[in-house]
């Protein structure tokens, strides 16, 4: 069977289409085109609690959760429970024998037995003092007892004497006493004639007896009051011991305008332990108790003017300290470091893993270093560079919400860093080569950013006048300047020594000879000291040995302490022109040479090769000295300059998944599998056709035999 020409020919183009469309799919990448949105993300967790800025009295961090901590709080407060009580005992209108009983004389007072006997000194008494009584006539045995002021006693008391009838000195020792006191009751069973009354801390100063009992008079208030005289004392004595901050009530009717004192008992004063001033108003008043030493049962009354008094009373207000201890939760939050964003930042999302409790965490974040705002929804970032984040936990007071990490996910433009540099300048004395990167795409990062400083090696000077050198171990630099060429052998690597070449145009010759040029070389220590060996070289130009025979040509150095030349083991090389030597030291230089007669002219000069100018070396040999350019590892700067960077940022870089959407990147490899379809939808449609075409015609002959009755 012939297949036609038509049909090979269909079969040709097709197949032809079929391989160009499978060269194009397996020999044609997508590219990245269009915008190019990088997405990254961080998840930020608690298990490190240094991180984090947090009170660490309100919240915890414990096994990576974060939670507020059960508060024990504990309330205080007072409350106060009131007493009232009344005058015991009010003793008023004392016969005043002070003067009978503070000196040794023929005056005396005789106190008849259990008679009240007040006695005050100038100074308070304590246990172990003495008190002595001088008994003047000669009286019936008795008994002295030494009582609590306002009060009568026996046996219960501060201490007592035996008085034997006779007259004499007799002595109470006070014991017994709760506090130290100034007044006291002289009590005796039998009368006594007392002349003189003294203690070892000091004389009586008031001495007092047959008050008038004035209690049933103060004990309520009903109008029946009476006078208190001005200077005279009113002793109250009541159930109870006063305090300070006690509050004494009296009841005043009109009398006069008057300042009232509350004193010692027995005592004179003046604001003693507290005061009230009376304007004559009928009502109640009240004093303050202050400046107690200690709690006293006995006080006395005094005013300046008369007052009528009614009634007394004292009241107290005894304070009780209340305590209540509970436990609840504070509100708290933490926030956490800043993190660095890519500078072409532009949203974000946030979320986070939580357990509320019924209780509630609100979340924060803070861009650069502006203000905290409550996230709601995606966050706008416009280029900012940095981020952090505060979450805020809520409590009602009986749980606590814990959080247990948080994620952050931002898209940023991505930008090519496209680096363009100069070339590196020329090796510097400090060995240092710098150039200038710029990046052509301005993406404002420096993550590719290759180095702009390295270290090298110079090893060729040009010197004008000083300049700084490096040297390094083992390695021979070069220094020239017009005619001079140093070669100098380091033996260990420095920077920065200096070099300073002058010319000092010296007139003195050496007798016989013509200076051809003289130079100093000075150098610094840091140079001078490691330095293995220095080859000096001085070129000269055959116009400047007019008259001086070459051959004598030497080097000299000028010797500063015996002020001569002295020649140096110098070699001239008279095919190069130029004299040279070894140095052992650096100082004054100079070239002399021995002038040639003029009826010989100088033979030397014409057998040195004939040059007629002075030509020095542009560049050393290559053999000693070569100029390199090399890069040196040094602690601040590694081959790998990305990762140098990264260890020189100081916050912490939001880093993570990364996803790269590309808008139009699938557009190419659709287009392949298009093709491949067409291609073999096209075959598929050939075969069909080639099929039917064979077939139609054995049909046709078919028919033409029926008709034929073949």
């Amino acid at each position: 069977m012939e297949i036609k020409k038509e049909v090979k020919y269909e079969v040709t183009i097709i197949a032809a289409f079929m391989l160009l469309a499978l060269f194009l799919y397996f020999y044609t990448s997508p590219s990245l085109t269009g915008n190019v949105i990088v997405s990254t993300s961080t998840n930020i967790t608690f298990d490190n609690p240094s991180d984090y800025t947090y009170n660490s009295s309100l919240i915890e961090i414990a096994n990576g959760d974060v939670s507020l901590i059960l508060q024990e709080v504990t309330g205080e407060w007072v409350t106060y429970n009131y007493s009232v009580f009344g005058v015991e005992k009010a003793y008023y209108d004392y016969s005043n024998r002070t003067s009978y009983v503070t000196g040794l004389n023929d005056s005396r007072y005789k106190f008849d037995d259990n008679e009240l006997f007040e006695i005050t000194f100038s100074d308070f008494l304590e246990n172990g003092d003495i008190i002595d009584l001088h008994v003047d006539d000669e009286d019936d045995e008795s008994t002295i007892y030494l009582c609590k002021s306002t009060t009568i006693c026996s046996t219960s008391n501060y201490g007592s004497v035996y008085h034997n009838g006779t007259k004499g000195i007799f002595s109470i020792t006070v014991q017994n006493l709760p506090n130290s006191t100034k007044s006291f009751t002289l009590i005796s069973d039998e009368d006594v004639d007392l002349d003189f009354i003294n203690s070892s801390k000091g004389p009586v100063i008031n001495a007092m007896t047959e008050p008038y009992d004035q209690t049933s008079l103060l004990t309520s208030k009903d109008g029946n009051d009476f006078d208190v005289e001005s200077d005279e004392i009113l002793n109250l004595r009541f159930p109870q011991q006063i305090q300070n901050n006690d509050i004494i009530t009296l009841y005043l009717d009109d009398e006069q305008s008057s300042d009232i004192f509350i004193c010692q008992s027995s005592d004179f004063c003046q604001d003693n332990y507290g005061s009230i001033s009376f304007p004559n108003i009928e009502g109640w008043y009240n004093i303050t108790v202050s400046n107690l030493l200690y709690p006293v049962d006995t006080i006395s009354l005094l005013t300046n003017n008369q007052i009528d008094l009614d009634f007394v009373e004292v009241h107290r207000a005894i304070p009780i300290y209340n305590s209540e201890t509970n436990y609840t939760y504070e509100n708290a939050s933490i926030e956490t470091q800043n993190f660095e964003l890519n500078i072409e930042a532009v949203s974000g999302t946030f979320s986070s893993e939580e357990t509320l409790n019924n209780q509630n965490i609100s979340y924060y974040y803070l861009l650069d270093s502006g203000n905290y705002n409550l996230i709601d929804s995606n966050i706008t970032l416009n280029s900012a560079a940095t981020i952090k984040f505060k979450a805020e936990l809520t409590t009602n007071s009986t749980d606590t919400p814990t959080l247990s990490s948080i994620s952050f996910v931002y898209d940023y433009d991505l930008c090519e860093e496209s680096w363009d540099c100069t070339a590196w300048s020329e090796c510097s004395g400090l060995s240092l080569q710098t150039r200038i990167c710029q990046d052509l795409n301005s993406c404002g990062t420096i993550l590719e950013k290759p180095i702009e400083t390295q270290n090298c090696v110079k090893t060729n000077y040009e010197v004008n006048q000083t300049e700084t050198l490096s040297i390094y171990t083992n390695e021979t630099i070069r220094v020239n300047t017009t005619n001079l060429e140093l070669n100098i052998l380091g033996n260990s690597q420095i920077t920065g020594a200096n070099i300073t070449i002058t010319r000092i145009n010296n007139d003195t010759n050496i007798p016989g000879t013509r200076a051809l040029t003289d130079f100093n070389i000075e150098v610094d220590n840091t140079l001078n000291n490691n330095i293995n060996n220095t080859e000096f070289k001085v070129y000269y130009d055959e116009d400047e040995i007019e008259n001086i025979l070459e051959s004598s040509l030497k080097l000299y150095y000028f010797n500063e302490t015996s002020l001569i030349w002295e020649e140096l083991d110098s070699i001239v090389d008279t095919e190069e022109n130029y004299l040279a030597v070894n140095l052992t030291h650096f100082s004054t230089y100079g070239v002399f040479g021995q002038e040639s007669s003029s009826e010989n002219p100088s033979s030397d000069s014409a057998g040195s090769g004939g040059r007629s100018s002075f030509v020095r070396q542009s560049a050393p040999p290559k053999e000693q000295l070569e100029t390199e350019t090399v890069e040196v590892q040094t602690p601040q700067e590694t081959q790998e300059e990305p990762e140098e960077q990264k260890e020189t940022e100081t916050l912490p870089q939001l880093t993570g998944r990364t996803i790269i959407e590309v808008e139009n990147t699938e557009f190419r490899k659709q287009v392949n599998w298009v093709l491949l379809v067409i291609a073999i939808i096209s075959i598929l449609f050939l075969i069909q056709k080639y099929n039917k075409k064979p077939k139609k015609r054995l049909k046709l002959i078919h028919q033409t035999e029926d008709s034929f009755g073949i």
